[in-house]
C-alpha cells in the first residue's frame, strides 16, 4: 500500500469519525442510542486510536520519503551534473583522441615522406659514390697522362736540344753550300755558255719534301730530302704552302738526307719560309 492509499484511509476514517459524531448526538437523546454510540464510540475511539498511530507512522513515512524523495532529487540532479560533465569529458577526449589519431596519421606520412627522402638520398649518395669513383678512376688515368706527357716533353725536350746542334750543323752546310752553290752556278753558267742543253737531264721522279733552312740574302734554301729520295743535282722543285704557290729552287747539291738549292723564282709578293713544301711535281 502506497503512501496516498493511506492518506485516503485515514481521511475515511476521519470523516467516519465525524458522520459517528452526528450519530452520537441523535442517539444521545436515547438511551439505545447512547449505549449504541459509546459502544460504537469505543470501538470508533479504538479504530481512531489505530488510525491515529497509523497516520503518525505514514506521516513519519511520508517525512521520511519525501526526504529520501528530496535526497535522490538532489542525487539525480548531482547524478545529471556528472552525466553531462562525463558527457563533455568523453567528448573532450574524443576530440583529442580524433586530435591524435590526426596527427598519428600525419606523423606517419611524414614519416613515409621522410623514408622516401632518406631511400632518394641514399640513391644520390650511391650515384656520387660511383661519380667519385669514375672522377677518381679520371684523375688517375690523367696523373699518368701527365706522366707520360712529362716524359713526352723530356723527350721532346731532348730532340729540340739534338735539333738544335743539327741546326748548328745544317748552318755550317749551309755556308758550305753557298760556297759550292757559287761554284756550282758559275760552272752551270759556263756550260750553259759552252753550249749544254740543260733539257737532256733525265725526267725527274716525284719527290716531295720541305725547307728545312732559307737564307733569302743568298737565294739559297736546304731541302729536308737528299740522295736516299733519290733528288739529284739540276733537279727543279715547285715551292708552295697549303693551296699558295710561291716558288721554284733548283738542286746545286746532293747529301745523304739534305740538298742544296737555289730560288729559281719567287711568286709576285711571295717569300720562301722555312717549312714550306717542296715538290718536283704539282
Amino acid at each position: 500500500m502506497n503512501n496516498l492509499a493511506k492518506i485516503f484511509i485515514v481521511l475515511n476514517f476521519v470523516l467516519s469519525i465525524f458522520f459517528l459524531a452526528s450519530a452520537g448526538v441523535l442517539l444521545a437523546k436515547t438511551d439505545e442510542w447512547r449505549a449504541k454510540y459509546e459502544a460504537e464510540a469505543t470501538t470508533h475511539k479504538s479504530d481512531v486510536a489505530a488510525l491515529t498511530t497509523e497516520k503518525s507512522q505514514i506521516a513519519q513515512t511520508l517525512t521520511t520519503t519525501s526526504g529520501d524523495l528530496s535526497k535522490s532529487k538532489s542525487e539525480l540532479g548531482e547524478a545529471n551534473i556528472s552525466r553531462e560533465k562525463y558527457q563533455h569529458d568523453w567528448e573532450a577526449e574524443q576530440k583529442t583522441n580524433n586530435e591524435l589519431r590526426k596527427s598519428v596519421e600525419d606523423a606517419s606520412q611524414t614519416l613515409k615522406t621522410i623514408q622516401q627522402t632518406v631511400a632518394s638520398a641514399q640513391e644520390q649518395i650511391g650515384s656520387m659514390q660511383k661519380g667519385k669513383e669514375e672522377a677518381e678512376q679520371k684523375m688517375r688515368e690523367a696523373v699518368e697522362k701527365q706522366r707520360v706527357a712529362e716524359a713526352e716533353v723530356t723527350r721532346l725536350k731532348s730532340e729540340s736540344e739534338d735539333k738544335s746542334g743539327q741546326v748548328g750543323k745544317l748552318s755550317e752546310q749551309i755556308a758550305d753550300l753557298n760556297t759550292k752553290l757559287e761554284q756550282a752556278q758559275t760552272q752551270i753558267r759556263i756550260a750553259i755558255e759552252n753550249g749544254f742543253d740543260m733539257s737532256k737531264l733525265a725526267a725527274m721522279p716525284a719527290i716531295n719534301g720541305k725547307i728545312v733552312e732559307v737564307d733569302m740574302k743568298t737565294g739559297v734554301v736546304v731541302l729536308s730530302v737528299g740522295a736516299q729520295a733519290e733528288i739529284k743535282k739540276g733537279y727543279t722543285l715547285h715551292v708552295y704552302r697549303g693551296q699558295d704557290y710561291i716558288g721554284m729552287v733548283r738542286v746545286d747539291a746532293v747529301y745523304p738526307d739534305l740538298s742544296a738549292a737555289s730560288v729559281v723564282k719567287l711568286a709576285p709578293g711571295k717569300e720562301i719560309q722555312k717549312l714550306d713544301d717542296v715538290a718536283t711535281r704539282l
